[in-house]
């Protein structure tokens, strides 16, 4: 990566272009983001141009986090509009979807509109690149696509679909609601745990049983459920943590526990005052 510094500009679009392998693409394209002129920023957008599928993808990539805050980000969210109005190539399609995630605070009403077009494509990629796209999108139509991508045949769509509603968004609305409990039986753990982060939020009283199980499980659940617990804030679970870290064959990690633990009794004490 030290050497990748000391490229110029030129030498590394030559090398992201030219490499056989390809293993070292997201390498230069990183370097490329970072170098945050004028110059490479138009080099990037110029490649979006070309008919090779490798030098578009690479030129869409580059652009997708050009700077932190992001730069020239209104052209860039135009360009990646023209693209789909243009083309079928799924790898395209998917990969300017997920680099929308990026510069997604954009998107207008007119322009999710447009995306609903892939909410029932027959490409995995697509419809996982749409659901990047609409994340922490607060749209009305964005909401509706994402809660049927939480039902989606593929488990990590329905994860990533699953969290967007859960943990992305500040509404509570019935049907976000009816979403997630859905999920609550998924057989995909990583799914079903992001729908119980997303009750908690909202303190859904039903919530509290299924959290209990999976705290006192013997399922391989992610320490998303401890912090379910701490945002649930439920003094209950105090007793159930507390065993949990006594118990001589624990289900958890015992730092893991205790932090919450700490966390939960913090904050129903600093409520008490």
């Amino acid at each position: 990566m030290s050497r990748i510094k000391n490229y110029t500009d030129e030498q590394l679009f030559y090398k992201l272009l030219h490499n056989k392998t390809r293993r070292s693409d997201w390498n230069y394209i990183r370097e490329l983001r970072s170098r945050t002129t004028k110059s490479v920023y138009e080099q990037a957008m110029a490649l979006t141009y070309q008919d090779n599928q490798r030098v578009v993808l690479a030129g869409i990539n580059i652009l997708a986090q050009f700077g932190f805050p992001r730069l020239f980000q209104p052209r860039t969210m135009n360009r990646y509009f023209q693209i789909l109005k243009n083309t079928e190539d799924w790898y395209i399609v998917s990969t300017t979807l997920v680099s929308i995630s990026h510069n997604n605070k954009l998107l207008t009403d007119e322009r999710v509109q447009f995306l609903s077009r892939y909410r029932k494509s027959r490409s995995v990629e697509i419809r996982s690149g749409l659901q990047h796209a609409l994340s922490c999108c607060d749209h009305d139509l964005a909401i509706e696509i994402k809660i049927e991508l939480s039902a989606d045949k593929i488990d990590h769509i329905r994860d990533w679909a699953t969290f967007s509603l859960a943990s992305q968004t500040e509404l509570d609305t019935s049907a976000i609601r009816q979403a997630l409990w859905a999920r609550t039986t998924d057989p995909y753990l990583m799914a079903r745990d992001e729908a119980l982060m997303g009750l908690a939020i909202r303190k859904d009283p039903g919530v509290k049983p299924l959290l209990v199980q999976a705290l006192t499980s013997n399922e391989n659940h992610d320490s998303i459920i401890l912090e379910a617990i701490e945002v649930f804030n439920d003094p209950d679970f105090i007793p159930l943590l507390e065993q949990q870290i006594i118990a001589p064959d624990p289900l958890w990690p015992k730092d893991w526990v205790q932090g919450t633990l700490e966390r939960l009794k913090e904050t129903i004490q600093s409520e008490k005052l």
